[in-house]
């Protein structure tokens, strides 16, 4: 963790935080990719896991903390709120309960 901080930092100010501004997108995915791919394999995670894995986790976690839409687009990279919502956004049926009993909750105070 402290390694990723001091990474950070010296990357304040840049638009990428593993990527260089002169790398080739399809480069960098590419070299990012394989490094996880590689450490998935070391770990021996079982099922395999993949980088939109962690994009659909993230997003998830964003439509759970009730996030705005638009906020987890521009998070996820996306120009299109739906295509966040299509994809990245899966709420499962205990935030749904959670959220329908905080509501009747609400109206009846």
């Amino acid at each position: 963790m402290k390694r990723l901080k001091r990474w950070r930092l010296r990357r304040v100010g840049r638009r990428f935080v593993f990527r260089n501004e002169d790398e080739p997108e399809r480069a960098h995915y590419r070299r990012i990719r394989d490094l996880f791919d590689d450490a998935v394999t070391e770990a021996k995670i079982v099922p395999r896991r993949t980088l939109h894995d962690i994009r659909r986790t993230v997003g998830t976690r964003l439509a759970t903390a009730n996030i705005n839409q638009k906020v987890a687009a521009a998070l996820l990279g996306h120009r299109d709120i739906a295509t966040t919502a299509r994809f990245y956004q899966t709420i499962d049926d205990e935030v749904i309960k959670k959220t329908v009993l905080k509501i009747r909750g609400a109206g009846t105070e």
